[in-house]
């Protein structure tokens, strides 16, 4: 699995080397997610930027898996996820503020 997403990280324009946020993402969602019309926002906001695949996976954290902190331990509210949210639909639960 860890090759193959590796591969992945290839496909969207990662460096090989540097592929664990596509790792992490492909563990949360499949190696195969790009195929999956479910994962299609997700798809596309990927490809936006380099650095969006570890963004990602904070909100799949937030929103699928019910986390309130990243695999890092920082708290994820509205200044973490600022850049995901004018890409991806915005969360059903509500979301902390940084200042309270």
């Amino acid at each position: 699995m860890i090759q193959r997403a590796m591969n992945k990280a290839k496909i969207f324009g990662y460096e090989p080397k540097q592929n664990q946020p596509m790792v992490e993402l492909c563990a949360r969602i499949g190696v195969n997610f790009d195929k999956d019309p479910k994962w299609e926002a997700i798809t596309k906001f990927i490809s936006l930027k380099r650095r969006y695949v570890g963004l990602a996976s904070r909100y799949l954290d937030f929103t699928l898996f019910d986390k309130e902190k990243d695999y890092g331990g920082t708290p994820i509210n509205d200044w973490s996820l600022r850049e995901v949210l004018s890409h991806l639909p915005y969360p059903k639960k509500p979301i902390p503020r940084l200042n309270g």
